[in-house]
């Protein structure tokens, strides 16, 4: 009979310690891999209400560390374990806020590999972990992991992304049971500095080549006559439209056509000539006006 008291006892304190307890609402770990493999975490860990304290155990020793309790500065404790360091935060609170680095959790041979067992030891409605390659991080190719049985990174329901500078990888459960683990792995190689400003400054100088072929070809294309059209006046279209329709034509032609007098015909055709639209050539007793085979030089405003 006492046996029995006891283990309904321990069931009802279980059922009353799950049923009544605080609960994460949101738990966010968000670690930032260093060039020298350390790492820089912050953990934030919102309840849906006050709670006495909250702690964190990270399998690492820690090297620097800060905290805040709903985002006041608050001085929480760590304690060095066989295996990381336990922080913990006793002062009540919804919110709670650690940030610390860690000695170097990379294995390193020829590729760069992390490994942490991300575990929610609460009950939380989210538990998210984000996982920020260093500068000039890239995950591996998968062709060089081929016949190894290894992933750039797992678990494969991860998402990868760019703040446009590094790479990260995102990892989210939603009520996670009790104990539940996410088991990040990211095998990864490092650019160093000169490969990346080599690399920078080919693609600066393909930029510029694009950009100056660009030119070339802009400037150096020969121009249309029909884009001149919109831009002269309307004596001078006149006397263009009558040029690109026969070609060549006798100034005679062009007064007649187009009924101006003969002055104003030549004033026309000497201003066009002097701005490389077309051309006069004298043949006997005919004066021969025709369009410049080429208008990039051409001087669209009029003198006059």
């Amino acid at each position: 009979m006492k046996a029995l008291i006891i283990i309904l006892s321990l069931i009802f304190a279980i059922f009353a310690q799950t049923t009544f307890a605080a609960t994460i609402q949101d738990w966010s770990i968000n670690v930032e891999i260093n060039e020298d493999r350390t790492s820089e975490w912050v953990v934030t860990i919102l309840y849906n209400e006050t709670v006495q304290k909250a702690d964190y155990f990270v399998l690492a020793d820690l090297t620097y560390m800060e905290s805040k309790v709903d985002d006041v500065s608050a001085a929480c404790d760590q304690a060095k374990q066989q295996l990381g360091t336990l922080v913990t935060c006793k002062k009540p609170g919804r919110f709670y806020y650690f940030k610390f680095k860690t000695g170097p959790l990379i294995v390193r041979n020829n590729l760069n590999v992390f490994k942490y067992d991300f575990s929610a030891t609460e009950f939380a409605d989210k538990f998210t972990v984000n996982v920020k390659l260093p500068l000039g991080g890239a995950l591996v190719e998968k062709a060089l992991l081929a016949g190894t049985g290894l992933q750039p990174f797992e678990p494969s329901y991860g998402k990868e992304g760019s703040d446009g500078r590094q790479i990260f990888l995102e990892w989210s459960l939603v009520n996670p049971k009790l104990g539940e683990t996410i088991p990040v792995s990211i095998i990864y190689e490092q650019v160093n500095e000169s490969e990346l400003f080599t690399n920078f400054v080919i693609v600066i100088a393909i930029v510029i080549a694009l950009f100056i072929i660009s030119m070339l070809y802009f400037f150096g294309k020969k121009g249309e006559v029909k884009d001149v059209l919109p831009v002269l006046t309307q004596p001078e279209r006149r006397v263009v439209e009558i040029l690109i329709r026969d070609k060549e034509v006798d100034q005679r032609q062009i007064v007649k056509e187009t009924e101006y007098s003969k002055a104003k015909v030549t004033r026309i055709i000497q201003d066009m000539e002097a701005r490389g639209i077309l051309e006069k050539i004298r043949k006997g007793r005919k004066n021969i006006v025709e369009l410049k085979k080429e208008l990039k030089t051409a001087k669209l405003e009029p003198n006059y």
